[in-house]
């Protein structure tokens, strides 16, 4: 017997009697009633979507230090893989050494980037990075004085 109404006294709790949902419209998997009452049970397969996991921090991290100190731009890896890792650094002042170094797991990871090309602004990838599930990911940066700043953001991990 199929309902497509659920009445409660004079109230209408529940009416399908306009529902369009259709097998082919719905995700394998998942289920759902039509119009009538009657279950559905999804034949939609997935398309499109990457099953690839992409990570990113929001948010900026700064620093006042002529060492490379921590910022609060970090990933904690949700899952094993190879990853590549972007990240941007921008400085307050043109001269002396300002830049950025990627960590994982509290040790320095390929060299640091200390080079602007006539900007204030630098951009910074690491390729084919083998992470497990767990490891922690961290930009630390160091700017040309204790009275300048040197910031980083846009941190980001995608599976390769």
């Amino acid at each position: 017997m199929s309902v497509n109404k659920v009445i409660y006294g004079t109230d209408v709790l529940i009416d399908l009697t306009s529902d369009t949902v259709t097998p082919n419209a719905l995700l394998n998997g998942f289920t759902a009633h039509d119009k009538s009452g009657n279950i559905i049970n999804g034949t939609l397969e997935q398309s499109g979507v990457s099953s690839k996991n992409v990570q990113f921090y929001k948010g900026i991290g700064y620093v006042r230090a002529t060492s490379y100190t921590s910022t609060d731009v970090s990933i904690t890896v949700e899952k094993s893989g190879t990853y590549n890792i972007s990240w941007i650094g921008f400085r307050q002042s043109t001269g002396g050494t300002n830049g950025s170094q990627l960590y994982i797991n509290g040790s320095a990871y390929g060299s640091s980037n200390t080079s602007f090309t006539s900007s204030y602004s630098q951009s910074n990838t690491l390729s084919n990075v083998s992470l497990n599930e767990g490891d922690v990911i961290v930009v630390r940066a160091r700017s040309r004085s204790t009275s300048y700043y040197m910031f980083v953001g846009g941190l980001i991990i995608e599976e390769v």
